[in-house]
């Protein structure tokens, strides 16, 4: 069987890719942006350069595939959706905006409509129940501005701080509602790798090392 990515140019898809690489034998699909497919192999190498194992397996364990999970059908060929059918047992929806700055129209348009696509595209290839887990990964802020504790089950809040959280929270709410087996990840802070230190952005908690 394989597995299909979302969001693995970014600092978690990588690290899940090289997981991913290691513990299974499972070919990797991974939708990245780019007009064909000689564009989005030259992206990956370019990006995972520096990551041996994964640079190695470009073309072979991992495919990459042309798209964009904001648009509809995730922007796939009709030919590369035909192929997936009945192949993918786990997606991983990775990719997301994650700029707490940015405007409430951008965040709902990747994070929630986004996650929609991805559902739209797997209940279509889940075909005789091939699909055995849909892992969406979202943030631990959904909780809102609630306060005490909240359990997992709780429904969602009617207040968030920000568009982001209220972004993330309606994309669960897609994905708990979709009828697909799902998990919902929800990490804090995400930093560098703890054992090598390896990290693709210096974002988050660096702002504040780099002021001290």
């Amino acid at each position: 069987m394989a597995v299909f990515m979302t969001g693995a140019t970014g600092f978690l898809g990588t690290e899940t890719a090289e997981r991913l690489l290691r513990n299974s034998e499972d070919t990797i699909y991974a939708l990245v942006r780019g007009k064909d497919k000689e564009d989005t192999v030259h992206r990956l190498k370019a990006l995972w350069y520096d990551k041996k194992e994964l640079y190695a397996e470009i073309g072979k364990r991992i495919i990459p595939l042309a798209g964009d999970f904001t648009k509809p059908k995730l922007g796939l060929r009709a030919a590369d959706i035909s192929m997936l059918k009945g192949q993918i047992s786990k997606i991983y929806h990775l990719g997301a905006q994650t700029g707490i700055q940015k405007s409430c129209k951008e965040l709902m348009s990747i994070n929630r409509n986004g996650t929609g696509h991805v559902v739209s595209f797997a209940r279509k290839i889940n075909v005789n129940g091939s699909l055995s887990r849909f892992v969406f990964v979202s943030t631990a802020y959904t909780a809102g501005t609630r306060s005490g504790l909240i359990l997992e089950t709780d429904p969602p809040p009617d207040r968030y701080s920000t568009y982001y959280e209220q972004s993330k929270g309606l994309a669960e709410k897609l994905v708990m509602e979709s009828g697909l087996p799902y998990t919902v990840c929800r990490p804090g802070m995400i930093v560098g790798d703890s054992k090598t230190g390896w990290i693709r952005q210096f974002n988050t908690v660096y702002y504040i090392l780099k002021l001290m």
